[in-house]
């Protein structure tokens, strides 16, 4: 409604060669009466129909880039990168995400990045068996030495 009554004003401006631009916004009703006809379209510059004023564009531009934004950042999760070879070096493999998953050959050392309070555990056993004793991991962790780990749960 306001960006309505600015392009009104805005328009009405335009027509005056002499006079300074609008300040305020002035109260106008949204129907008009007998008395009081529409301005004729015939004569309405071409830019007034469709002008907005710069604060309406501004805030219609953060409000795409606030929902683009929210509808393209991935959710950010914790991950675990496993190596295959000695000292966190060789082949490596990425796990994010929720669930029980397969480290199996990559026992080389392991680097755990805890993001957004998503802890993980790491189990001796393939597909999260050996569930008696799991290494619980719930802040940043780097370790390059050989291990027994074969599964990791990420708990969400």
């Amino acid at each position: 409604q306001t960006c309505l009554l600015l392009a009104i004003n805005k328009w009405e401006w335009m027509g005056r060669r002499n006079s300074s631009p609008p300040t305020q916004i002035a109260k106008r009703p949204l129907f008009f009466t007998p008395q009081r006809r529409p301005p004729p379209l015939l004569h309405q510059p071409e830019m007034a129909a469709t002008s907005k004023s710069p604060t309406c564009a501004a805030v219609a531009a953060l409000l795409a880039i606030v929902v683009a934004a929210t509808i393209a950042a991935p959710a950010s999760a914790s991950t675990l990168t496993v190596f295959e070879g000695p000292g966190c070096s060789g082949k490596s493999m990425d796990v994010n995400g929720c669930g029980c998953f397969n480290i199996t050959g990559y026992q080389g050392g392991f680097h755990f990045v805890y993001t957004e309070g998503q802890a993980a555990n790491l189990y001796c056993g393939a597909n999260c068996a050996c569930r008696f004793s799991p290494t619980h991991l719930n802040v940043e962790t780097r370790s390059c030495v050989a291990n027994d780990f074969k599964g990791v749960d990420m708990f969400c």
